[in-house]
């Protein structure tokens, strides 16, 4: 099939279709959405918040809409869905280059777009979206581009691309390694001085304000047990990137492996091999931390389906024993990713069925993984577009009231963001009943938001105990669904 214009714009126009619908599904985005928002203001005072760990270039584009005067949440999606654009045009572009193929580019751009894990994430005012158009555009620049200055170029997109994420610092290794292996470290030092040139006038201020460059993010993956379970938990997430249909190493890949091309890959190995060991230590991140590789594991996939002998018995029971991993995932781990639910059950079933006939048939294994795609990136959407629901209906309806201020203890950061100003008031105090009610009174507290969304650390309980349920009056319950969980908040005025 020769791939034409109209293919482009059928799949764009569906690809955009689909987030947009989304966001208008989705009234509330993920806490640290806000904590980005929060973060774009302050730079458009010039200024950034020394208790922000996020790093400031993603920040900096959202802080556009505090100078033009838009709504930052609707900014932060629109820039999100150009960013996805962007880097699956890029992912096609890569294809063609690699392959001189335009047909194993779109089908790696199809796989990409239509991966759970990247549709969902680069659907929400995240970091993921910019950080993995980066990581393409150097990859793209590296080996593509033939100007006089493509290495000052590479440490411009690397410095980006570490003031974005700080797996930045992943790409800049395995680019270096990339010129180490083609002996031009002379030709490496343009680039090393363009990404420091990016990079430190953060890290000087943040050590000139602060005396000194940490970040709590380092601190995350000790926070988290490593035992048998973490390994499986992390082994699903992989090898489910693009749906409940695995995507699986074939036995005869070593057949078609050329050793030049893989040393002539090197940087893009490295980096794909150092972002996959990152996930592996700091699992808190999966499976966002993937992002950035799936393009590469996509078109690397259609590489190997396409060029590979017929596929092997032995490739067969792989892909059982896989899917056996998948129903272990979902039902043992209850990974959010690997939803089932009655609407998934009967196209799994016949999927697998499919798969088991036609296996020997391997360019079939493609359009099905593309349809599996297609199907749980659309559930999950769906799955998850509730999440935060009620705290964002509460945080609205106390905004709109005109007396007093609000009293919030969750962590969502949904109640921060639409309550601040001074109308909000967090509560992070560890008192008895009645020194919970002392507090609300020496504050002026009028209401309080009660919610189970992301309920963390210290929370106001006094409006549940007995002695004191004639000091407060229910306003207003919201309650919602996602998935067979339900969440709910509620607004308590203080009865004074």
């Amino acid at each position: 099939m020769e791939i034409k214009l109209k293919h482009f714009l059928l799949f764009f126009g569906f690809f955009v279709a689909a987030k947009v619908v989304f966001f208008y599904l989705t009234p509330a985005e993920w806490g640290d959405s806000y904590r980005f928002i929060r973060a774009g203001e302050y730079l458009s005072r010039f200024y950034y918040p020394l208790d922000e760990k996020r790093l400031p270039f993603f920040p900096l584009i959202l802080s556009v809409a505090f100078f033009i005067r838009v709504d930052p949440v609707w900014w932060g999606r629109f820039l999100v869905l150009i960013l996805s654009i962007l880097c699956l045009i890029l992912t096609f572009k890569l294809g063609v280059v690699f392959f001189k193929n335009p047909k194993a580019g779109f089908m790696g751009m199809l796989l990409t777009a239509f991966s759970p894990v990247f549709f969902y994430w680069t659907g929400k005012i995240y970091a993921e979206a910019l950080f993995a158009t980066l990581t393409l555009l150097t990859f793209l620049v590296f080996f593509e581009y033939k100007g006089k200055y493509k290495n000052f170029l590479l440490g411009i997109f690397c410095g980006l691309s570490f003031m974005t994420r700080f797996e930045g610092f992943l790409l800049l290794l395995a680019v270096f390694l990339g010129f180490l292996a083609g002996k031009k470290l002379k030709e490496a030092m343009p680039f090393l001085g363009s990404f420091i040139l990016i990079s430190a006038p953060y890290f000087i201020f943040r050590f000139l304000s602060s005396g000194n460059f940490s970040s709590s993010y380092f601190l995350e993956p000790s926070q988290f047990p490593f035992n048998l379970e973490a390994v499986l938990y992390f082994l699903a997430s992989l090898v489910f990137l693009f749906g409940f249909i695995p995507f699986i190493g074939f036995s005869s890949i070593k057949k078609i492996v050329d050793k030049k091309k893989v040393f002539f890959h090197l940087p893009i190995f490295v980096f794909v091999g150092l972002e996959v060991m990152l996930a592996f230590i700091w699992q808190a991140a999966i499976p966002r931390l993937f992002v950035p590789i799936i393009p590469f594991v996509a078109l690397g996939l259609v590489q190997i389906v396409s060029t590979a002998p017929k596929i092997s018995f032995k490739d067969a029971l792989l892909y059982v024993i896989m899917w056996g991993l998948f129903l272990f995932g979902r039902f043992y781990l209850r990974l959010p990713f690997l939803v089932i639910g009655k609407g998934v059950a009967i196209p799994l079933f016949l999927s697998v069925f499919y798969v088991l006939l036609l296996f020997f048939r391997r360019k079939s294994y493609l359009y099905l993984l593309v349809f599996a795609g297609v199907f749980s990136s659309l559930f999950i959407a769906y799955f998850f577009k509730s999440v935060y629901k009620t705290v964002y209906q509460a945080s609205m309806f106390v905004q709109a009231l005109e007396e007093g201020k609000i009293a919030y203890s969750d962590e969502s950061g949904v109640t921060a963001w639409y309550l601040r100003g001074g109308k909000g008031v967090f509560y992070d105090g560890d008192f008895s009943n009645a020194g919970e009610y002392k507090w609300l009174l020496d504050n002026n507290i009028f209401y309080i938001i009660d919610t189970n969304e992301h309920n963390e650390g210290s929370k106001l309980e006094v409006f549940r105990d007995e002695n004191y349920k004639n000091k407060f009056e229910v306003v207003r319950k919201f309650k919602a669904r996602v998935g067979t969980a339900e969440t709910s908040s509620t607004v308590y005025k203080v009865i004074k």
